[in-house]
């Protein structure tokens, strides 16, 4: 079976991974997850589990996997993004914590170092899940069957809604990202593929070359919309 791999670096103690299957209806199956201390930690858990995983079906990273030099570090898939969901939905390059920054770069090129065919995509999972959900990709059935994963050790409460209290955050985005690769299509976009302006013609690649993988805009809906992955 094909597992897709995701990763949600921060700060100490708020490193997300998840390693999650994709069931036939498209709904997800949580092999493993867990938020760790360190980057070397979130290594180590992920080099173990994609040796181990039958199909490797891909990376999936919330943290930027290319570098511009132009002005605010924007780069062609920021600015799709903004101008797609607007300024108050995005959080520039500039100023995206060291922590996220430095560290899903040093996992990805580690993890390159060792499978240099890896698909990665980067992700953005607070946007993403507001599409998916208005794209009508069942974001109500992974939430169900997320429950279901946790009830052991969860209160029973709406996911939806308020975020369980025993689930981290940056494990929760880990999840979901890797999830959204699983029901990626080749319909969907790569965002690292956008022309370039002039400003950013300068673009680094410090792990090789990764995807930004982005479902299209469908002509149904309206960018914006509530953030299905934000806690009460």
């Amino acid at each position: 079976m094909t597992v897709y791999f995701g990763y949600n670096p921060g700060i100490d103690g708020e490193h997300g991974v998840s390693a999650v299957s994709v069931k036939r209806a498209g709904l997800p199956r949580c092999r493993a997850a867990a938020t760790v201390q360190t980057a070397d930690a979130a290594l180590a858990w992920l080099v173990e589990r994609i040796a181990d995983a039958d199909v490797c079906g891909g990376l999936a990273v919330s943290a930027p996997t290319e570098w511009t030099l132009g002005p605010g570090c924007e780069r062609p898939a920021d600015r799709y993004l903004r101008e797609r969901y607007g300024d108050d939905m995005m959080v520039s390059p500039e100023f995206t914590e060291g922590a996220v920054a430095l560290s899903g770069m040093c996992v990805l090129m580690k993890l390159r170092e060792r499978w240099s065919d890896l698909l990665v995509t980067e992700t953005e999972p607070r946007l993403l899940c507001g599409e998916m959900d208005r794209q009508q990709y069942d974001v109500d059935g992974f939430y169900e069957e997320m429950e279901k994963w946790l009830r052991p050790c969860t209160p029973r409460r709406s996911i939806p809604v308020v975020r369980p209290p025993l689930l981290s955050e940056p494990m929760w985005r880990a999840v979901f990202s890797a999830w959204a690769l699983g029901r990626s299509t080749d319909h969907w976009l790569d965002l690292h593929g956008v022309a370039a302006a002039r400003s950013e013609r300068f673009v680094m690649r410090p792990a090789g070359r990764t995807k930004f993988l982005w479902p299209p805009p469908c002509p149904n809906t309206a960018a914006g919309g509530r953030d299905r992955l934000r806690s009460s």
